[in-house]
């Protein structure tokens, strides 16, 4: 098993963690002709092309950040690498504010969202694939590791593609790496 050991500073106290890769996160929920079928971690091989092939396809994800009581959710692009998110924000705003506070988040990803329509309104339903987690966010502050984020989002909506960064505006960026603690993984195919 290939842990990471991951530090970080809550409220001031530092914990540690154990990262461990998105294939010893998962818990799967399959509706298939109404049927749920709740599948133990151990499963993530049968569902590890479809868990990477969501993300390939969400082009946001929701991050939900907490400042104190009060619950915040932004969409934000994203890349993934290693068992881990990536997301970028300007210097200054909501999200960092909370994020200096509180790195603990929540998230959600999504495609292929249809309604499936019926003649009679209860029998109305949804397709869908969605990953659900939650998990650490830690600024990179070192250059290296944050260019090396923004590429894992670059790669994410442009895939073979290099760019180069303006110096400038990498000053005023900040680049955000989640471990991923927990992963939900559901597909619906309507009924």
């Amino acid at each position: 098993m290939n842990q990471q050991l991951h530090e970080t500073k809550i409220k001031g106290l530092n914990r540690h963690r154990v990262v461990k890769p998105f294939s010893e996160l998962l818990t799967c929920s399959i509706n298939d002709n109404n049927e749920k079928e709740a599948v133990n971690m151990n499963h993530w091989e049968t569902k590890r092309e479809a868990v990477e092939k969501l993300m390939q396809d969400a082009t946001v994800v929701r991050l939900a950040l907490c400042d104190g009581e009060q619950p915040y959710v932004v969409p934000v692009n994203f890349g993934v690498g290693e068992g881990k998110l990536y997301f970028h924000s300007g210097a200054k705003g909501t999200k960092v504010d909370i994020l200096s506070r509180n790195p603990r988040v929540a998230f959600e990803m999504d495609a292929d969202v249809t309604v499936v329509r019926h003649p009679e309104a209860c029998h109305w339903s949804m397709k869908y694939r969605s990953l659900v987690g939650t998990g650490i966010a830690r600024l990179l502050t070192d250059p290296a590791e944050k260019k090396a984020g923004l590429d894992r989002l670059m790669a994410h909506h442009a895939p073979g593609e290099a760019f180069p960064y303006d110096e400038k505006m990498m000053t005023v960026t900040h680049v955000y790496e989640i471990a991923v603690e927990h992963l939900h993984y559901k597909e619906a195919k309507g009924s």
